[in-house]
């Protein structure tokens, strides 16, 4: 017999979901409060449609596992958290926003390649931004992400 490393464990399985959880909520917060005060560079919403799928890769893995209710209310001394309601209003909230993201992201018309970079005659890569006013429906959704992550 080998030594089962493969295995989710309740601690790896929520320190991920935990990490993802965080780190989302980190760059969703600070993608919107660029957004209020001038262009945003677009790159930044693709690293957070990346970071939200992965999130919900791993809040499916560790709301999936047998005890991780009762784990995850023992790392947070809380015996009256709802670890699975959590997770479903977090992903919902979560895919809402990456939804988003990939929906209004432009796009060629015949590659599907994201429109992220502009390059000139000389070689100089300009990044693209998002102005404020077509962020308003991203603050939006952000904020009904945000509400799910404290």
């Amino acid at each position: 017999m080998s030594y089962p490393a493969s295995i989710e464990t309740l601690r790896r399985a929520f320190d991920g979901a935990n990490g993802f959880s965080l780190t989302a909520k980190n760059k969703a917060q600070g993608l919107r409060t660029r957004s209020v005060s001038g262009p945003v560079e677009r790159r930044l919403f693709l690293d957070l449609q990346q970071t939200l799928a992965q999130a919900i890769t791993w809040w499916d893995r560790a709301k999936a596992l047998p005890g991780m209710q009762a784990y995850a209310r023992d790392q947070f001394q809380n015996q009256t958290l709802d670890v699975a309601a959590e997770f479903v209003a977090m992903t919902v909230a979560a895919a809402s926003l990456r939804d988003w993201i990939f929906a209004v992201f432009p796009t060629d018309a015949a590659s599907g390649a994201v429109l992220e970079k502009a390059v000139d005659i000389n070689g100089t890569v300009t990044d693209l931004t998002f102005t404020s006013l077509q962020l308003a429906a991203f603050r939006t959704e952000a904020d009904a992400f945000l509400a799910t992550v404290s």
